[in-house]
């Protein structure tokens, strides 16, 4: 099931392309997560994983994923 979502992630790949390339957004050191990995996130919930699970995966809160989930944050993403 995951490695489905990470090859889905691989060939759609991210709509974010001036946040990746942005130096300040490299380079900022609270960032627990890049931009692919908000997109696995939701790939890994329409799977079928739990909140817990995937925010276990990503060092996380349960909330954070849920927020990621519905778009709340990281809304710009595919």
């Amino acid at each position: 099931m995951e490695s489905e979502a990470i090859e889905d992630v691989s060939e759609k790949g991210v709509g974010a392309e001036s946040m990746t390339n942005n130096p300040h957004w490299l380079n900022h050191n609270t960032r627990k997560l890049d931009p692919e990995d908000v997109v696995l996130i939701r790939e890994l919930r329409k799977e079928g994983l739990t909140l817990q699970t995937i925010a276990n995966k990503f060092e996380v809160t349960k909330t954070h994923v849920s927020k990621i989930v519905n778009k709340k944050v990281w809304g710009h993403l595919a």
